[in-house]
Order: structure tokens, then sequence, then C-alpha cells
């Protein structure tokens, strides 16, 4: 799978492996629970329920689902390190 960084223009590759994994992170890019503060928005993590759904949607295998959250779980604790 070949994928293009957002804005940057520059191709990269994705491992067979986790192609899934990044397909259901970018498909959950709505799913994501913010709060207001005086600050702004904070970004808290992702609607595990909402996930599931897209899970769902997207059609991953049940007994696949663990490792594929965990990857999106790996993902989002990534994200949110750097909007923190």
């Amino acid at each position: 799978m070949r994928g293009q960084a957002a804005g940057d223009g520059e191709d990269f590759a994705i491992w067979p492996d986790n192609a899934e994994t990044l397909e259901l992170f970018l498909a959950c890019r709505t799913q994501w629970r913010v709060a207001g503060s005086a600050h702004g928005l904070i970004c808290l993590g992702l609607d595990y329920a909402g996930v599931e759904v897209v899970m769902r949607a997207q059609r991953v295998k049940k007994q696949e689902w663990k490792d594929v959250f965990n990857g999106v779980q790996q993902m989002e604790f990534a994200a949110l390190k750097e909007w923190l």
C-alpha cells in the first residue's frame, strides 16, 4: 500500500500487515472526542463505541479485532502525544 502524507506531497510506503489498521484509523477521523476549554478545543481520544461501528462497517474480521484495535490505539496515543 502506498500513501501520501497530508500536505507535504511525499509518498510513503505502508507495510501490508499494517494496511488494515491504518485504513481503520483513517476511517475513524470523525470519531474523536473533544472538549471545549478557555484555550480552545482539547482532543481527549477516540470514541471507542464509534471505532467499533467503523470496524463493523469496514468488515474487519472478528478474530482480527484485538490486533487491529491495539494498532489503532497506538496511533491514537501517538496522535494525542503530538497534539498535547
